[in-house]
């Protein structure tokens, strides 16, 4: 609940995050080992000696840090070293039906917005099965989100079939979503203004059960993103994975993992600068 400066660009956060981690991890270690060594030796004498050593010395830092603009007057000395604690959320997603392939298919599809001439989508075809990993990967303004629109159902084809399993349920989040949500609400509350017939003990817990872990869900997912390590991280799994690429006009699966898709990025970029 506090707010750490760090200077530099991200790489010497993530260093100068290492460093401290280690540093206060090494502390607790030395006081730990200090403290199950006096209580070994049954002396409440050395025992409270050891106590007062980290009290003097933790008020000696923070005596220094605070000279140096580091700390908040009003914070609380330490009382002794403590163990670093790495901030961690766990999300769990409900365990979806089986269901018999394909859950959803774009056959021979075309589209174009009304009015429009300088944007279309032609011969689409994909589709995606239970546990199927798409990354969908273009261009600015080469017609992923419209893929996306289509794969939903939010928006219906020039040309060409959609099918989709009768029992498919799709979940969305999109980055455009935040225009939508109450700011003043927890996801806490927003699912369970949405959702009120959670049933259980605790409809708050069953609300939480459903909040966000891609990695583990069995489902399909269908992922846009700019974030490299985002999409690396959820189509780790090469042989369940596609890479949908959406340029000139249409859409293609990638022959290869998303690291190959890169690499053959850096290329194209290497071999435009050289010429």
């Amino acid at each position: 609940m506090k707010l750490h400066f760090y200077r530099g660009n991200f790489d010497d956060f993530e260093s100068g995050y290492e460093q401290r981690r280690k540093e206060m991890n090494k502390k607790f270690e030395i006081y730990d080992k200090q403290v199950k060594a006096a209580k070994r030796s049954g002396s409440r004498a050395q025992q409270e000696k050891v106590k007062d050593r980290a009290k003097f010395a933790a008020a000696k830092e923070a005596a220094k840090n605070k000279g140096k603009g580091k700390v908040d007057e009003d914070d609380p000395l330490p009382e002794a070293p403590q163990k670093w604690r790495d901030y961690t959320v766990e999300f769990h997603f409900p365990e979806p039906t089986e269901l018999t392939p394909p859950l959803l298919q774009l056959i021979e599809v075309s589209f174009s917005y009304p009015g429009r001439n300088d944007f279309r989508l032609s011969n689409v075809d994909v589709g995606i099965d239970m546990g199927t990993r798409v990354a969908i990967v273009g261009p600015n303004g080469a017609g992923k989100s419209t893929l996306l629109n289509l794969l939903a159902g939010d928006i219906v084809p020039t040309e060409g079939e959609v099918r989709k399993s009768q029992k498919l349920r799709i979940g969305r989040y999109s980055q455009h979503f935040v225009d939508l949500l109450t700011m003043d609400e927890t996801p806490v509350q927003y699912l369970l203004r949405l959702h009120p017939d959670q049933e259980g003990l605790s409809k708050q817990e069953a609300v939480r059960a459903k909040l966000d872990a891609l990695d583990e869900f069995t489902g399909g997912v269908v992922l846009v993103s700019h974030d490299s390590r985002l999409i690396s991280r959820v189509c780790e799994d090469e042989e369940k994975s596609e890479i949908w690429v959406v340029e000139n006009g249409t859409v293609e699966a990638f022959p290869g993992s998303f690291e190959e898709y890169k690499e053959e990025l850096i290329k194209e970029i290497r071999a435009e600068v050289d010429d």
